[in-house]
């Protein structure tokens, strides 16, 4: 009998040539040879006129068996992605690493009840705010002309306890917005900016970690359950190495990103103490108001426990080694200053 061959079909954003776009690229020619071509590849990089909703859509619809997605897409999925994107939750990149190292399993075992199965946990760096006037207190943030995403509720919640009015619009029209001055303030990472061509119209860079944007490779569980266990460990264990590629290589670039800002003139702006203790006062108060809509108050309590966890251990580890940098408090120290 002859062995059933499949080919999952995979989209991603990422262009063609990109970090992200080789790690995958290699991923599914190990699971080719590894297979000995049983399971292939097919990848479709760069969107091709489509976004993350379309992606689900088309997975829904049988003509996709999985994406790499952004919270964006995930969402759509299940909202509880949300936790790892709270403002003003982590201190630093390790915290967070260890946050979502602890919360991963639970989001796994959430979306495979969603019919996804949701692979090693990836990331696109943390994002702040680029404006054309240095925003350095909640007065200056407050009478900016910011934009937020359309129908990103964590962000419009974040500006609605911080009393910021702000202008929703889909990314690709703040480029031309701007251009023109409808807006002079935005969010989002190093990268992102570079990427999208906002840094050519914006100066000043905040200085600290607001939020951290997550992402994750979803499969169709309907499409993996047509192939063979022993295949499937193959697949999985290939798709979570090339996660793991991916992040390691997007942290790099967001540092790289960060000096070339630099490079281009884009002063950076020191967090005032008392601007910074208003944004944990709203970070704070932004998660208890999602707590029933985007995830439930147990699910939040968990983050909580397990970034208290890690607090303890650092400064425990601290402690016994005087000279150890501790890497600060929220929205400081290792991460926060490349965001």
């Amino acid at each position: 009998m002859l062995a059933v061959l499949i080919v999952l079909r995979i989209a991603t954003l990422a262009p063609p040539g990109s970090a992200w776009e080789k790690a995958l690229t290699h991923a599914g020619n190990e699971i080719a040879s590894k297979t000995s071509s049983r399971v292939t590849i097919q990848w479709y990089p760069g969107g091709a006129g489509a976004d993350e909703l379309d992606y689900i859509k088309r997975i829904k619809a049988g003509q996709l068996d999985g994406a790499e997605l952004t919270s964006v897409g995930l969402s759509t999925i299940d909202p509880s992605i949300a936790l790892l994107e709270l403002p003003r939750m982590f201190g630093s990149i390790e915290e967070y690493d260890y946050v979502s190292a602890k919360l991963w399993p639970w989001l796994q075992r959430t979306y495979a009840g969603n019919g996804f199965a949701l692979l090693a946990h990836e990331d696109a760096g943390a994002w702040t705010w680029f404006s054309v006037a240095p925003i350095q207190s909640i007065g200056d943030l407050q009478s900016s002309l910011p934009w937020a995403r359309k129908g990103e509720p964590i962000v419009a919640a974040f500006y609605g306890q911080l009393g910021v009015t702000a202008l929703p619009m889909e990314p690709s029209n703040v480029y031309g917005a701007l251009s023109v001055g409808t807006i002079n303030a935005c969010y989002g990472s190093p990268l992102a900016l570079i990427a999208l061509r906002w840094s050519t119209s914006v100066k000043f860079e905040l200085q600290t970690a607001i939020g951290y944007r997550a992402g994750a490779l979803a499969l169709d569980t309907s499409a993996l359950g047509q192939i063979s266990a022993s295949d499937e460990k193959i697949v999985l264990r290939e798709m979570n190495r090339a996660s793991a590629k991916i992040r390691s290589s997007v942290r790099k670039e967001q540092l790289d990103a960060d000096r070339a800002l630099g490079k281009a003139g884009i002063k950076l702006v020191a967090l005032d103490p008392t601007f910074g203790s208003m944004l944990d006062a709203a970070g704070a108060a932004t998660w208890t108001s999602l707590a029933g809509t985007l995830y439930t108050t147990n699910d939040l309590a968990m983050v909580l426990k397990y970034r208290g966890q890690y607090r303890q251990r650092h400064a425990q580890a601290a402690a016994s080694s005087p000279r150890q940098s501790t890497g600060g408090g929220s929205g400081s120290g290792s991460g926060s200053s490349t965001p």
